[in-house]
């Protein structure tokens, strides 16, 4: 209980901190700004209810603060949704004005021709994301053929994540005859780092990591590179994006720009981001998102080849 609402007060000392990298410019005119965030985008310890408590209390706060401190006249709103649908409708309607999403939402939802694509949060170091299916290097494991549903960890549980996406490629190219009831079985974890020291201790055992989970954890433990075997490394991609509605102003959308990608530069808590699960914001362009379309297609022709 007391670990939680630590994490609301720290979340609402993150969120205030973000007002002071602002920059001194003047401006009269009154501007609203609607925000739509997935729940799942929040770390999971922390309940809906608090979450939207403490976004209420900082929006006040910080629209307060741009009028007094460069005269801009912001409402900021936030919107959390636990059902990605209902986003997707105030998408549509052009309620919202910066939305955040996962990109295989992105790519397979049609209603966004009037938002243009800006921002991503990246989880690791990189501007993309690489996977990596790791075993035990003292195990028999050679091929995806050879590995046990029932001893490979994961801690992805939606199933159009690219990280399964990719998993499932895999599976296909390699043979495996049934990908759909390997998934379903395959044990789930909290943490990456606790698969990762499951591969460690026990040949038997296989798992589904980011890389950049995995060089973590080894530059704490450097015994874990010399027992951790990859049997895969996926592609570059780019998990998730931020649209902004193409009507707004220019000069609103360069302050949220910059400002957002600056934004790690001015927090020393690494702790804070992390309640978005992001450890920065960095610009993004449609061309950035090639590979994350290419794997989308290849599951299309998949699931064609399986009906």
């Amino acid at each position: 209980m007391k670990t939680r609402y630590l994490k609301i007060i720290l979340m609402l000392i993150f969120l205030i901190g973000f007002n002071y990298s602002f920059g001194q410019e003047n401006f009269s005119e009154k501007d609203t700004l609607r925000i739509g965030i997935p729940i799942n985008y929040l770390d999971s310890s922390i309940k809906p209810r608090d979450a939207k408590a403490a976004f209420t209390m900082w929006t006040n706060y910080y629209s307060q603060s741009l009028k007094e401190k460069i005269g801009l006249e912001l409402e900021m709103k936030f919107y959390l949704y636990e059902n990605i649908n209902d986003l997707k409708r105030d998408v549509i309607d052009e309620f919202l004005d910066l939305v955040s999403i996962a990109t295989y939402e992105y790519l397979t939802f049609d209603g966004l021709e009037n938002y243009e694509i800006k921002l991503s949060g990246l989880k690791g170091t990189g501007k993309n994301s690489n996977y990596l299916v790791i075993c035990n290097i003292d195990s028999e494991f050679r091929q995806m053929k050879d590995l046990d549903e029932m001893n490979f960890y994961s801690n992805v549980r939606d199933k159009n994540n690219l990280m399964n996406l990719w998993l499932k490629k895999i599976l296909f190219e390699e043979g495996v005859k049934d990908s759909r009831k390997f998934m379903d079985n395959m044990k789930l974890e909290l943490e990456q780092n606790q698969i990762i020291y499951s591969v460690f201790f026990d040949k038997k055992v296989a798992g589904l990591v980011r890389k950049d989970v995995l060089e973590l954890v080894s530059t704490l433990n450097p015994q874990i590179k010399n027992k951790i075997k990859i049997l895969h490394q996926s592609k570059d991609y780019v998990e998730n994006v931020t649209v902004l509605k193409k009507a707004l102003s220019d000069r609103l959308k360069r302050i949220i720009i910059e400002n957002s990608t600056r934004f790690h530069e001015t927090v020393k808590e690494e702790q804070l981001l992390s309640f978005f699960k992001v450890n920065r914001l960095v610009e993004l362009e449609e061309s950035d998102l090639k590979n994350s379309k290419e794997l989308l297609e290849e599951i299309y022709e998949i699931q064609k080849l399986q009906k």
